[in-house]
Formats: structure tokens, sequence, C-alpha cells
């Protein structure tokens, strides 16, 4: 089922983001030789990943997925986090779970960016709620403001 299929109905709903969600994630020992780079004091490596590693989004996606996969009502996008429950108890149930998972795991959620209760959410360009997903509306501003090139 997709994402979108998946939160077409439900009323209640949480977004979240890790905190830094790149940073919370050790690097295996023997996979860390990858990322040294040079300082002035000597050869430096990371201990955890970083957001300039190229495979770095998809590893972020796999390792959370893995973490949440088997808790109904969660979905994730990268570091980015969906709850949702089609009533008030199973999104508690989920919202819980989640909470008892990542704090299992050492990982923090940003509570600056956490949105608690809502009945639509917006997520990746869409608003996800019970009557649909329409396309959202984004402001941007035509190129316009730029002069005509006056030479080549």
């Amino acid at each position: 089922m997709t994402l979108s299929m998946t939160l077409m109905a439900p009323p209640c709903s949480l977004k979240s983001n890790l905190n830094s969600g790149y940073h919370q994630l050790e690097l295996a020992p023997a996979s860390r030789y990858i990322t040294t780079f040079s300082t002035h004091r000597g050869l430096r490596r990371y201990t955890r990943l970083n957001f300039g590693t190229s495979s770095a989004a998809e590893v972020v996606q796999d390792a959370i997925q893995q973490i949440l996969s088997d808790i109904d009502g969660v979905r994730n996008v990268s570091d980015d986090i969906i709850i949702f429950g089609r009533d008030q108890q199973a999104h508690d149930r989920a919202l819980q779970a989640v909470f008892a998972r990542l704090r299992a795991k050492n990982l923090a959620l940003n509570p600056k960016k956490c949105e608690f209760n809502k009945s639509s959410i917006e997520f990746f360009g869409y608003t996800y709620s019970k009557n649909g997903v329409p396309i959202v509306q984004l402001e941007f501003h035509p190129l316009s403001f730029f002069s005509d090139a006056n030479s080549l």
C-alpha cells in the first residue's frame, strides 16, 4: 500500500523528525576509513554517519525503516517519521511504540519539528487528510526579476 493511500483515512497524525538524524547513526568501525579527512592536526575519521556521504540518505532511510517496520501506523521517509491511526487509541499505541523503540536505539526526535494530533499534515509537497491528498500549492517567484542578457 502506498503512503498516500495509507494516510488518506486517519484522523490523527504526528509528523516528526529525528534530531540530527544522520549523526545519530554510528558507523561500523570497518567502514569508518572511507570518511577519513585531513586537518592541520592530522587525519581524522567520522564515527557517525555524516550528511556528505553519498549514500547517507539511503542508509538513514533503511535504518529507520528497519527500526520501525513492525509498528502499525508508522511510515518514514529518511529521518522524517509519520505516525497515524484510524482513531486516537490506535494513534497513541503507535506513538508509544515509536517512542519506546527510538529510546531503545538511543535515537532522539527534534521536539521543534514534532506536530502532534493533527487532522491533516503536510509532507513532501502533499497534504494528507481524511479528505484525500490534494497537491499543495507552493509559492514561487517567477524569474522576471532577472534582466535580459546583454552579451554572450
